[in-house]
Parts: structure tokens; C-alpha cells; sequence
């Protein structure tokens, strides 16, 4: 196998979304949009908290809207999360590549009070 470090640099971006209301249930809340043809989603991560979440909420990362398509990767809002803390995705998020241009953040539980969140997805360009 060989390694080539022109193939690999600028390959890896990442894309941020703010003020996620995560207090609605199955409900579209963001996007990630202008995605290229062929990529590998890396990591999901949710942060940013505007206030104590109270743990119902979990914000799933889809390839449709409106809960279509397949669901990537799911991230639930922790209990005790405030800002500048994370919440990570499970991993490994997805073994094949993913061509959808654009990836959908919905939720499927609300919080049960007021709350925002920002998101950010890491993805390998394979184009």
C-alpha cells in the first residue's frame, strides 16, 4: 500500500450548524448542506448547550428530510451538558461511503424545556 499525503491533505472539513432547537419532538431542526458528491462522515458531534439540558433530547443525523433516508449517526443531548461541553456520536458512524448532498438534523425526543445547541459534522472527502 502507499501513502500519498497530496491525496489526503484538504480532504477532511468540517461543517457547523448553531441554535438547534432541541426542544421539539420529530422535527427537522438544521442541515448540513453543499456536502460533495462521495464522503465518509467522521464524526457528529453536538456542543454548546444554552442552558442545563434535562436529558430527554437526542438529535439523530439522517441522509432525507422529514426522518427519511438512513440515519447516520445519533447524539443524544447528555444530562449536566453546558457550554463548552460535548456530546459525542457513537462510532464507527458508517463503514460505506455517503452521497447525499445534503445530511438532516432531527430530533427524536424533545428536551421538556427551553434549549438551543450547535452541531458539528467531520467528514473525509472521497471526490
Amino acid at each position: 500500500m502507499t501513502y500519498n499525503p497530496a491525496w489526503t491533505a484538504g480532504r477532511t472539513r468540517s461543517y457547523v450548524v448553531t441554535g438547534l432547537d432541541v426542544n421539539v419532538g420529530a422535527t427537522d431542526i438544521g442541515s448540513f448542506a453543499g456536502l460533495p458528491a462521495k464522503y465518509l462522515v467522521q464524526d457528529f458531534y453536538v456542543f454548546d448547550a444554552s442552558t442545563t439540558p434535562l436529558g430527554a433530547a437526542v438529535v439523530v443525523l439522517r441522509t432525507a428530510a422529514a426522518g427519511g433516508g438512513s440515519a447516520l449517526a445519533t447524539a443524544p443531548v447528555a444530562v449536566g451538558m453546558t457550554s463548552p461541553s460535548v456530546t459525542a456520536s457513537g462510532a464507527p458512524l458508517q463503514a460505506a461511503y455517503v452521497t447525499a448532498s445534503t445530511l438532516y438534523l432531527r430530533t427524536v425526543s424533545p428536551n421538556g424545556a427551553a434549549l438551543t445547541v450547535s452541531a458539528v459534522l467531520t467528514i473525509v472527502d472521497l471526490t
